[in-house]
């Protein structure tokens, strides 16, 4: 009952649009007479629904004519795709066709080619029985062939392990060559390098009371230990002697350190059954440790026959010179000032000023220090007057001899041990009686 134009001239209108008449149009009157619902049908409504209504019944319907859109679209789209399947079905029933008649004419082909493929088959067979007998023997000869490759690379490989026992590939990265057969006589690297050098004076003893056998299967046993400490912290061993060897850390100071201390740990704690199976007494053994960092040249000489690594460093008898002195203090480990200085957060690591040391290669003296572990029995006591013993060293140094000794002294009643406390007192104590005024505090 719209003014203009009502109800049911507008449902005309949206079905008469192309774009709106397949859109159901369901109608809500107040209307309810059996005319005005046929006179709605007629205008094109899908359905009508008389009010007052129900919402659920609303919702009911709407959900019914959207159910019914969507089958009506279904079943048109399923008619169009069948009218395809249809034509195509019609196209591939004359494709069928005509393939039928080439077939039937290929057929004919194929049955004079399968004849003469039939021959060609008998003399194929005969070749491969001659190929057949031909590939046996070539394996047999491919067989003789691995196992002579695989003995020479074995070969090769033990001789390759036998020229790394003498050339470690830690030297050889450092002389910039990729490969061991690469390295000739003059190849040298000079570069700033950290250098461990440690002795065991002990080994002289046991040399004069073993039989060579003995002492060279004591020695190579006691390396076994010691080298895989080495190369465990990017090490190698430059040098061996007797009862002392030379070691090389390119990369890290901190790494000569931890080889040290965890070579002072082996010997203290963990070698035990070292020593019970060469029998000999633990204490017969010492180990002395002297790290330096220093300006080095690290080359091989010799000629292409014959080779081996040599190592020059500035101060060539500096490090035995600081081992020696350490060993007189008393302690294990010693390193210089300048070794200590390329370690980041040196304070980390346990240690106390001995003093300086100066040789006539050297312009000035070399403070040095000594380096504590967990397994130095002495070491709370030690630290505990660490900065007592220092002001010691330095007023002794400063030819304050009285105040230097007085506080040995006191270190000495707490720790009768404390071997370079010990030293340094009857050093001083000479010194004020007998050294004239002008004696230098480093020697």
């Amino acid at each position: 009952n719209m003014p203009e134009m009502d109800g049911y001239e507008v449902c005309a209108y949206l079905k008469a649009q192309p774009h709106t008449r397949h859109i159901p149009i369901i109608f809500i009157s107040s209307l309810d007479t059996a005319a005005d619902k046929v006179k709605a049908f007629k205008a094109g409504a899908a359905d009508y629904i008389p009010r007052p209504f129900q919402l659920e019944e609303v919702l009911l319907r709407v959900r019914n004519q959207l159910m019914l859109r969507s089958l009506q679209r279904q079943l048109k789209s399923a008619n169009q795709k069948l009218a395809h399947a249809n034509q195509e079905l019609a196209h591939s029933n004359q494709a069928l066709s005509q393939a039928n008649d080439k077939l039937e004419s290929t057929y004919q082909t194929l049955a004079q080619l399968n004849q003469e493929l039939t021959d060609s088959n008998h003399q194929l067979f005969q070749r491969n029985r001659e190929m057949s007998r031909s590939n046996e023997n070539l394996m047999r000869l491919n067989d003789k062939l691995e196992r002579q490759i695989e003995r020479r690379s074995a070969a090769l490989n033990q001789l390759s392990e036998a020229c790394a026992s003498f050339v470690p590939h830690s030297l050889v990265r450092l002389l910039e060559r990729q490969k061991l057969v690469q390295i000739q006589a003059g190849d040298y690297s000079k570069a700033p390098l950290s250098v461990l050098f440690l002795k065991t004076p002990g080994f002289t003893q046991i040399a004069e009371h073993r039989s060579p056998h003995e002492y060279f299967l004591f020695l190579n046993s006691w390396l076994g230990h010691v080298n895989p400490l080495v190369t465990q912290y990017e090490g190698f061993v430059e040098h061996y002697a007797a009862d002392s060897l030379l070691a090389v850390f390119p990369e890290r100071a901190e790494d000569a350190l931890q080889a040290a201390l965890a070579l002072q740990k082996m010997l203290n704690r963990e070698a035990t059954h070292f020593f019970q199976e060469f029998d000999i007494k633990k204490e017969n053994l010492n180990l002395n440790i002297s790290l330096h960092f220093s300006q080095a040249m690290l080359g091989m000489v010799g000629d292409q026959q014959r080779m081996q690594s040599l190592l020059h460093i500035e101060q060539v008898n500096f490090l035995q010179r600081l081992e020696a002195v350490g060993r007189h203090y008393g302690t294990q480990i010693v390193c210089t000032n300048v070794f200590f200085q390329q370690i980041e957060q040196h304070q980390r690591y346990a240690h106390r000023y001995l003093g300086c040391i100066r040789l006539k290669t050297l312009t000035d003296a070399l403070d040095f220090f000594e380096v504590l572990s967990e397994s130095d029995l002495s070491k709370h006591n030690k630290l505990e007057a660490k900065e007592r013993f220092e002001d010691a060293v330095h007023d002794y140094q400063h030819k304050d001899f009285s105040a230097a000794m007085q506080k040995w002294h006191n270190i000495l009643e707490r720790n009768p041990n404390d071997q370079a406390a010990r030293h340094y007192l009857q050093q001083a104590e000479q010194l004020q009686k007998a050294l004239p005024a002008d004696w230098l505090s480093c020697h």
